[in-house]
C-alpha cells in the first residue's frame, strides 16, 4: 500500500506505510526534529488499479474519503523525502464516508482549540479527479493505495499542542509530545 500526498502546488510524494496513524495516537516527536508542521488533508482509498488515467475517468478509481492530516519535519536542511518519512505522521481515522456525490460536510482542523482550516467536502470531487489523473501519469495506482489531498496551509506545531480533526461536529483529537 502506498500513501500518496498530493500537494496544493500540484506535486506529490509517497509516504511509507509506517507513517500511517489510523487511530489518532498521540505523536511523540523525535528529539532530532527541531520544527514540524501539520497540514490538513482528505484521504481517499483507491478502489481500482490504473495507469495514465484520463481526468474524465478518475471518479471510477476512488470510493470513500476521510479527514486527516500529515505532520512534516521542517527542521532546516531536511530534504522532502526525509521530512515525509517519519513514523505515525499520516494521521487519519478509519471512519471513511462514501465519496460518490460527496455530501456537503464541514471538515476542519483545530490546533489547541483554534480552527486553522475549514473546507467543504462538496468541492473535493474535482480536486480528487485532478490528483488521481496527475499521479497516475507517472505512478501506477493500486487497489488499496491511499491518496491524501492537501486542503489547507501548513501550520507550525510544537510539543504540547493538541490537534483536532472535525467533521460536522464530530471530533478526533491527539496530542504532540
Amino acid at each position: 500500500m502506498n500513501i500518496i500526498v498530493f500537494k496544493r502546488d500540484g506535486t506529490w510524494c509517497h509516504r511509507p506505510d509506517s507513517s500511517l496513524n489510523h487511530i489518532f495516537l498521540d505523536y511523540y516527536r523525535p528529539e532530532f526534529v527541531q520544527r514540524s508542521e501539520v497540514v490538513p488533508v482528505v484521504y481517499t482509498r483507491i478502489v481500482k488499479a490504473g495507469k495514465c488515467i484520463p481526468l474524465r475517468f478518475a471518479q471510477r478509481y476512488f470510493g470513500e474519503y476521510a479527514l486527516g492530516c500529515t505532520i512534516k519535519d521542517t527542521t532546516p536542511g531536511v530534504s522532502e523525502p526525509m521530512a515525509s518519512s517519519l513514523d505515525f505522521t499520516s494521521v487519519m481515522g478509519m471512519d471513511f464516508f462514501p465519496a460518490i456525490g460527496l455530501t456537503d460536510s464541514r471538515l476542519s482542523l483545530e490546533i489547541n482549540g483554534s480552527e486553522t482550516c475549514t473546507v467543504s467536502s462538496a468541492a473535493l470531487s474535482e480536486d480528487f479527479y485532478r490528483a488521481i489523473s496527475a499521479i497516475s501519469q507517472r505512478s501506477t495506482i493500486r487497489l488499496g493505495d491511499i491518496v491524501a489531498l492537501e486542503v489547507g496551509p501548513a501550520t507550525e506545531i510544537a510539543p504540547g499542542d493538541t490537534i483536532s480533526l472535525c467533521r460536522d461536529g464530530e471530533k478526533n483529537t491527539f496530542k504532540i509530545f
